[in-house]
């Protein structure tokens, strides 16, 4: 028994510090793979909102103004409508806002009796037919020369389309942070004979929201869709839940858009470039050339950030310029970033009226 002999204080203490250095080498190997893994997950996010922006959104960009910029929607009213499938949205030096749609052919009609939609009830138009046939849930656009008027149809008569009291779009009524509205406000209007009623294919309003990320330690920005406002002005902070709206892209810091319209097409010899917000141009004039048809191709420029976990420390990253939104900053953070363009030309413009 005397000649057995145990651990030492010193050796003790050596196993247990040899232990500690392999538990913390492990320990930072995981916290490693794990700011990797949350770096390649945030890349990949990143492509596939990259994708989403260069299939869905161009796509909703390419087919705007479907059956809305035929040449006889024009001809409804004998003057240039107020929609034809894209609207701008005035922003105050922020990230750009556009509100896309698309008609379907097969249900077009117009108004055989003047509507007030200063308290909508239902519309009078020379027929309901179409195939499939319009049904509750539909959604419609009556455009007039001043406004337009996006509803939900609650029942359906021989002539007659009852609508819902709310809108879910009309001009002028968005007013929310960064962006307004600055159309004539489509729900005060009364619309003549003639007014052109279709059911819509597609509507989205595309925004680009702003918000505190505590887990990143900085500010983030969410490209948002919204499909229903609910008659509501603030559709990015208001509660209401029947607001219909979703973001569908995280990753995104900035979205300019750039609009060329060539007024003697197919004479391309002169063009114009028209922005959102300042620039070379003003809103009006791009209004008017979006109305009478000339728009040809829009770019669409994008900034992505890519949350880089293990980080390089808190660099600032400066951002070129963008359509006409001047170079800038970007807030400091642990990130990457990187800038894209494609050019989207709308296959339903391009006639002038």
């Amino acid at each position: 028994m005397k000649n057995r002999k145990g651990f030492t204080l010193v050796e003790s203490m050596v196993v247990m510090i040899i232990m500690a250095l392999v538990m913390s080498a492990i320990y930072m190997m995981i916290m490693y793979y794990r700011d990797v893994a949350g770096t390649e997950q945030a890349r990949v996010r990143q492509t596939q909102e990259s994708r989403y922006l260069l299939s869905v959104f161009s796509s909703e960009l390419k087919n705007a103004g479907a059956v809305m910029t035929l040449v006889n929607t024009g001809g409804f009213l004998a003057v240039p409508p107020n929609f034809n499938g894209i609207h701008p949205l005035n922003n105050d030096d922020f990230a750009d806002g556009v509100i896309v749609a698309s008609g379907d052919p097969n249900a077009v009609s117009k108004l055989v009796s003047e509507a007030d939609m200063t308290s909508p009830t239902s519309l009078i138009v020379n027929n309901t037919v179409a195939d499939p046939a319009w049904a509750p849930g539909d959604k419609g656009i009556l455009i007039g020369p001043d406004g337009y008027f996006v509803f939900v149809v609650t029942a359906v008569g021989g002539n007659s389309l009852d609508v819902r009291g709310e809108s879910v779009y009309h001009s002028g009524l968005l007013d929310t942070t960064n962006y307004k509205d600055l159309s004539t406000a489509g729900n005060t209007l009364t619309y003549p004979v003639n007014s052109p009623v279709m059911r819509l294919g597609d509507f989205s309003i595309y925004l680009v929201q702003e918000r505190d990320d505590a887990a990143k330690g900085r500010k983030v920005r969410d490209l948002v869709r919204v499909s229903d406002c609910f008659g509501k002005a603030a559709v990015l902070t208001d509660p209401d839940v029947n607001i219909i709206k979703g973001a569908i892209a995280e990753n995104v810091w900035d979205l300019q858009l750039t609009y060329t319209a060539y007024p003697g097409f197919p004479d391309v010899s002169a063009r114009e470039d028209y922005y959102t917000y300042g620039g070379s141009s003003d809103l009006d004039a791009l209004l008017n050339a979006l109305r009478v048809k000339t728009l040809k191709e829009m770019t669409v420029h994008v900034v992505a950030l890519t949350d880089d976990y293990p980080g390089r420390g808190q660099v600032t990253h400066q951002l070129p310029q963008l359509a006409d939104r001047g170079p800038e900053a970007l807030p400091a953070g642990k990130y990457n970033y990187r800038t894209f363009s494609f050019l989207v030309q709308p296959r339903n413009y391009n006639v002038k009226m």
